[in-house]
């Protein structure tokens, strides 16, 4: 009887299993960090669109004016700069996902690589059973000449 089947690189394809499961940890990481900033620039540009239809700011208060105009300033800088943070956070998404594909091919070779090596496995012990059928089929019915 022939050994159970061992595949000798399992533990390459574990580690390249674990690369992935990382890579796709990392892609959500990076998913969740760009949607937070998406949510942060939409909060930016609410408080923005408010602040241009307040109702309170057509008066003559010169002081109330000049402070209105310096948050709608400091609102529009916070704006440019979360664009700026959100594209930088697209990028990475992209690495990241980039990183998850190369894992998946990597583990996917070793998969393949397990499933080739277990059919030539399953081939012999085909091979080597009927062999041992044939054996026993001479010895019951040993040639007559």
């Amino acid at each position: 009887m022939m050994a159970r089947f061992v595949f000798r690189l399992e533990p390459v394809l574990q580690e390249r299993a674990l690369r992935e499961e990382l890579a796709q940890q990392k892609l959500a990481e990076a998913l969740r960090e760009k949607h937070r900033q998406q949510e942060l620039l939409e909060g930016v540009r609410r408080k923005l669109l408010q602040t241009l239809n307040a109702p309170g700011v057509t008066g003559t208060d010169v002081c109330n004016l000049i402070h209105h105009s310096i948050f709608r300033e400091v609102l529009s800088y916070q704006e440019k700069t979360l664009v700026q943070e959100v594209r930088q956070k697209e990028a990475v998404v992209v690495e990241r996902q980039q990183e998850v594909t190369r894992a998946r091919r990597e583990k996917k070779k070793f998969e393949k690589l397990k499933e080739r090596r277990y059919q030539e496995y399953l081939k012999e012990v085909r091979r080597q059973e009927a062999k041992i059928l044939d054996d026993i089929t001479c010895r019951r019915y040993p040639k007559r000449d």
